[in-house]
Formats: structure tokens, sequence, C-alpha cells
């Protein structure tokens, strides 16, 4: 896999704000580009989990140094894959950079965490597993796509059509055929939370506030205004899902890293309450408060 160049009409995108952003008493590196992806360069990675960002890494494309451990790597999935693949861009002074996409700093914390929960890590990993529960603590006073927007200034200029542009961006206007895309683990950590008694061997029911659940903690905080969208788009068919509408280059790669943030919280979590009230902090509704910056 070659590394991933971010792109416009095959030029590099560049970017448009930049800013230090402070977690665990860490300043970490980070950029908007053009297309509104939120970036922390490749160093910001390695800070903040206090690993040394020297080495062979650059020369393996598609796998983070932080991953390459055989005992990680079991966990890794396609879609975790993309979002650890490096990204190359120009700075605001044209310089070229390298970084990964930011939603990757809760998805290594996934990993880890999922690993220790299994028993899986060596002693000398264990110091990772802890560093991101602490991480994971740390993003739920603010998430991390809102703590870049912050620390670039990025929230202060987004043009009155960001809205309508983001929409069609992470939606289509035909639903496409249904797959799987809520790995089980979601629901694992859901039922666990609860205290619900889960049947992993045979088929299973599942409540039907599990579906309010996931309007609220996954399409209500994804992005501005898509829940309301989803709404209108679905058009009172229920046999329709809402990940039906969303697009392969944009919508269901966000759905993805987001995922991995919401289950990151959820196995830092020790209860519903406590892993809820982590999610108000770090990735609230988004809607009322984008539209109100939007149409400011």
């Amino acid at each position: 896999m070659r590394n991933k160049a971010t792109t416009i009409k095959n030029k590099l995108l560049k970017a448009t704000h930049e800013g230090e952003l402070k977690i665990m008493q860490k300043t970490l590196r980070c950029a908007v580009l053009e297309d509104g992806s939120m970036i922390l360069s490749g160093g910001a990675i390695f800070r903040a989990f206090d690993r040394p960002s020297g080495g062979s890494y650059w020369n393996k494309p598609g796998v983070h140094r932080l991953l390459e451990s055989y005992t990680v790597q079991q966990y890794i999935t396609p879609e975790i894959k993309k979002i650890t693949t490096e990204i190359i861009y120009l700075d605001k002074n044209n310089n070229l950079k390298k970084g990964f996409a930011a939603e990757m700093l809760p998805a290594i914390c996934d990993l880890y965490l999922e690993a220790r929960k299994d028993n899986r890590l060596m002693k000398n990993q264990l110091r990772m597993a802890e560093a991101s529960e602490m991480m994971v603590r740390s993003l739920a006073n603010v998430g991390i796509n809102a703590l870049v927007d912050e620390a670039t200034g990025y929230q202060m200029d987004r043009p009155e059509s960001a809205l309508q542009k983001l929409l069609n961006l992470y939606l289509t206007k035909e639903y496409s055929h249904w797959e799987k895309v809520f790995p089980n683990k979601y629901y694992e950590e859901i039922f666990r939370l609860k205290g619900w008694i889960m049947n992993k061997t045979e088929s299973q029911k599942r409540p039907g506030c599990i579906g309010n659940y996931t309007n609220d903690l996954i399409y209500s905080r994804l992005a501005p205004g898509i829940r309301e969208e989803l709404k209108v788009r679905q058009d009172d068919n229920k046999y329709i899902r809402y990940h039906q509408f969303l697009t392969n280059e944009l919508g269901h790669p966000a759905l993805s890293q987001h995922m991995h943030t919401v289950i990151a919280f959820m196995k830092a979590s020790s209860s519903w309450d406590d892993f809820y009230t982590m999610m108000e902090r770090a990735l609230p509704k988004k809607s009322d408060q984008f539209l109100i910056e939007a149409t400011a």
C-alpha cells in the first residue's frame, strides 16, 4: 500500500488552519486541510504515548510503528488500516508534511484496550494500554476533532454553505444495498454497560431501545445535520437503514472512525452513566451548534 496523499484533482491538499492542542500535558501539532480533514502530525501520535518517533516507521506505509506488534495486529481491521495510513499534505507555507487522521488517536487507544481486555498484551505493552485509558478519559473533555477545530481556529471560519456541502459529502440521494457495518463489539459493550446478558452463541433479538441509542450515540454526533437529513431521505421506509445513505468516500469512513471512538469510550467506562457522561463531554450532538455557527 502506498502512502496516501490527500488530494483534490491530483493536487496535494493544503492546510488552511494550523495549531497545537494540549492533551495530558502534551503539545500535539495539528492542522485542518482544504477539504475539512483534521490531521495530527506523525510526531504528535508518538508524543501522545511518550514513544520515540525515530526509526523506520515512515518506511512501513499502512502499518504505524505503534501497531507493529503481532499482539496488536490481530485487532486491526480494514477500517483501522485506512485511519492509520499516513497522509501527505502541504502546510500553510507550502512545505511537504506527513500526518494522520485525527481519529487515529482514539483508534489506537481502542486497539490496546481491546487487547488488554482479552489478556493478550505482553508485560512491556501494558503501559500502552494504561496510556490509552488515560488518553480516552482526557479526550472525554472534548472530542479529538473538536480539539483540532479549536486549536487551529477552524471553527471561526466555516462558510455559510458548509452545512450543505458537508451533507453532500456524507450522504447519497439514493440508498445502497444493506451491509453489516456495526461491529459485534459495539453491541457487546452496550449489553455490558447496561448489565444485560448477551448470548454470543445463538441468535438473539436486541432490545428495541438499542436503535434509539444508536441514533443518539452515532448519527446525532457523526456530523452536523446528518441525523435530520437522514430522517428526510429515509422517506418513512423503516426497512432502509441510515447507513445505506452514507457515501463510500466519506460517509462510511467517518462512521467507522466515529465508531472506534465510541467503543473506546465504552471500554474505558465501568457503567452506562460513566460512558454517557464521557460522550456528552467529548462528542456532543452537533446539529444545533453547527446550524447557529453556519448561519451567523
